[in-house]
């Protein structure tokens, strides 16, 4: 199974996030803490992680930064989502830029294109 790795503070958007990805068949891991979801990373890498920028921790540029450095995660595809605007967002190293709040469609249709899932 294709595995995804939600790292998002807000309870009620990573309940929802979880639920979403696991109907689509994801195997997914969650962490409301940036330093907790780099080591779940590290350990069994995702092949894509949706994460929050502004997360306890570790935040989120840190997060990518660490990512991308260590070989063990350094494939592992991004999608952000934030408050922030988005144009202040051009400088995050991720496949996907999404500014909360989302369109739930919108976002697994990036999940579906960086994170096919595995058949079988």
């Amino acid at each position: 199974m294709t595995r995804v790795l939600v790292v998002e503070d807000d309870p009620d958007i990573r309940e929802v996030l979880v639920e979403a990805l696991r109907d689509e068949g994801y195997r997914v891991d969650w962490t409301a803490d940036g330093l907790i979801g780099l080591e779940k990373a590290r350990k069994t890498p995702p092949v894509l992680v949706i994460l929050d920028l502004m997360i306890p921790g570790l935040d989120g540029r840190q997060f990518i930064q660490q990512c991308r450095a260590d070989k063990r995660c350094a494939a592992t595809n991004f999608i952000v989502v934030s408050a922030f605007n988005v144009d202040r967002l051009a400088d995050v190293d991720a496949q996907a830029v999404i500014q909360k709040p989302f369109n739930l469609g919108f976002l697994m249709e990036k999940v579906a294109e960086f994170a096919p899932l595995e058949v079988g």
